[in-house]
């Protein structure tokens, strides 16, 4: 069952008591991470579906509660979520080509997040949304949560709202791989399973995230 193997590997708790319960458990998840990008890259993992499971379900997240330097660990698991994508949905993993900007259609920016609402991503990075300069860019908010999201009423008449919440991972994928932006920013990667699973694929020519910053300090 690869989702109880999934949570047995990579569970981790938010709250240590001690250095020594912390290494542990950084040493634990590791060995789970190699463990499984080794089942998943030796193609045991063969099922498409089961492989978008996997990338919708379970995020990383509570690593960065142990405020470490974990830039090769993310590396690995960033392998790991890309081999589940290889599987899951070959045919959106090649490069998407770049557009001609001499054409009259000004660049389409899609800002993705599952935290669209009154709520720290926001305001960190709503700005981008409502200030970004139309005379050069259409932009775009995609809406990756299926629950109501009070408070996204400034952000729905500032640009084109996507509410793809309610969609099932592969038809989610398949609608923002149809929607031609030209840019994806996806604002939350690994603080939600949805936005995890966005982000694994090639759904724009270019596709970038928030600071990193902000999720060392998180």
């Amino acid at each position: 069952h690869w989702s109880a193997e999934w949570g047995r590997c990579l569970a981790l708790p938010i709250i240590y008591n001690d250095e020594r319960e912390l290494d542990a458990c950084e040493a634990r998840w590791a060995e789970g991470l190699d463990h499984l990008l080794e089942e998943v890259s030796s193609g045991r993992v063969k099922d498409a579906d089961q492989a978008l499971a996997l990338l919708s379900w379970k995020t990383n997240f509570y690593l960065h509660y142990q405020g470490r330097d974990h830039t090769q660990l993310q590396k690995r698991y960033g392998q790991l979520l890309t081999a589940l994508a290889q599987v899951a949905c070959p045919e959106l993993c090649r490069p998407i080509p770049r557009r001609d900007f001499t054409s009259a259609r000004p660049m389409r920016v899609a800002f993705v997040g599952s935290h669209l609402r009154r709520q720290t991503i926001t305001k960190l990075f709503g700005g981008w949304i409502t200030e970004l300069d139309r005379s050069k860019f259409e932009v775009h908010a995609v809406n990756l949560s299926a629950h109501v999201e009070t408070g996204s009423d400034d952000l729905k008449a500032a640009c084109h709202y996507h509410d793809l919440g309610a969609m099932p991972p592969r038809r989610l994928i398949e609608a923002m791989a149809g929607c031609g932006f030209d840019v994806i920013i996806h604002l939350d990667v690994g603080m939600h399973f949805r936005t995890q699973a966005t982000a694994a694929f090639r759904l724009a020519p270019t596709q970038c995230c928030s600071s990193p910053l902000y999720w060392t300090r998180h």
